[in-house]
């Protein structure tokens, strides 16, 4: 219990001071995610993969069987902005370690004075330097903790900073159930952009549950995303009540009941496990589909797609995420090992 109360400790101090995404800095901390994650909407932090996605995001996943694996990612979104991953896990005496590098590029822009006259063109680059290590406790428990040094840079502005995720790993005798606890982005900055500015780091405590079918390919996942910020909803603070033309009757503004906001905290997630060379993945986020999609064309909005391709010695994964009908991008990732690959691999796959 003592890993706990540490986690529940940083967890309740910074959890008062993250409270919404508009004074959140280094954002593209919610977003760098491997292609197995963008397959499921967000991470399967309660589940142990052939490669490292998911102990990227959680790190209590890092096991010293992960020994000599590497895995690269790459993001592409709308507009010309790029984000990508690099990491390689080794062992160290009773730990697992893996150094993981990621970026987020975002391309150039023009930059012009208060007239509108075009002075030049400026970019602007986020990136992380990070290691994770992870401990087994006993065979049915893990820990994990993840820290970065964190950049950013704005045409010729700079903030700088640090992030930390602790999580914590249980699984059943069969190992066909799991579960995991994780809290992310915990941190602070050492310089921000401005002497005014006072964003913070945009933390994120998880809960998942995973299960796998006995007798049929088939994984079921749930995640309860942001459970520090009760009220995750975007409400416009501008509505006002309104009258009806034909009673004459006051129509108050629709405010959310208790149920659908304890759906803006759940996604769903789900793997076909077709073969030990193949799976197929996908989840819906009513969170992002509710607040991202184009009300007259929702389209899949919130809905993520995804598959994994083990071949001779290469892992290779895609991931597809909706946010709207106007916005959706693709996550490739490449994986592989240097300690007998195939081996190590195909074993894993169907866990």
């Amino acid at each position: 219990m003592k890993y706990f109360s540490l986690i529940f400790l940083f967890v309740s101090f910074f959890d008062g001071r993250a409270q919404y995404y508009g004074n959140n800095a280094f954002t593209s901390l919610t977003s760098l995610l491997p292609a197995k994650s963008t397959g499921t909407g967000h991470a399967l932090i309660a589940v142990k993969t052939s490669d490292l996605s998911n102990a990227i995001v959680n790190p209590a996943l890092l096991e010293q069987a992960d020994n000599g694996k590497i895995l690269t990612s790459t993001v592409m979104h709308p507009g010309g902005v790029n984000q990508g991953i690099l990491a390689y896990a080794f062992k160290l005496k009773q730990v697992a370690i893996a150094p993981i590098i990621a970026y987020s590029a975002f391309g150039e822009f023009t930059e012009r004075d208060e007239a509108g006259n075009e002075l030049g063109e400026f970019s602007a680059l986020d990136y992380s330097l990070g290691l994770a290590i992870s401990k087994e406790i006993n065979p049915y428990m893990s820990i994990g903790i993840k820290s970065n040094f964190l950049g950013s840079y704005i045409e010729n502005y700079y903030a700088f900073g640090m992030s930390s995720s602790f999580g914590a790993y249980f699984t059943n005798k069969a190992k066909l159930l799991s579960a995991s606890l994780l809290a992310r982005n915990i941190g602070v900055k050492f310089k921000d952009y401005t002497n005014t500015s006072n964003d913070l780091l945009p933390l994120n405590v998880q809960a998942a549950v995973s299960y796998k079918l006995k007798h049929a390919p088939f994984r079921f996942s749930l995640l309860l995303n942001e459970l520090n910020r009760w009220n995750n909803m975007y409400i416009d603070p501008n509505l006002q009540p309104e009258i009806d033309v034909l009673t004459g009757d006051t129509i108050p503004v629709d405010k959310p009941n208790f149920i659908e906001k304890i759906g803006h905290h759940v996604v769903v997630q789900v793997e076909l496990l077709a073969s030990k060379r193949f799976h197929i993945r996908g989840a819906f986020d009513y969170h992002r589909r509710s607040e991202l999609m184009v009300d007259l064309r929702p389209g899949m909005a919130g809905f993520s797609l995804g598959f994994g391709l083990l071949l001779k010695k290469f892992e290779f994964n895609y991931g597809f995420t909706v946010y709207s009908k106007a916005a959706s991008f693709h996550n490739f990732s490449l994986s592989t090992s240097f300690k007998n690959p195939k081996k190590s691999n195909e074993i894993k796959l169907l866990n």
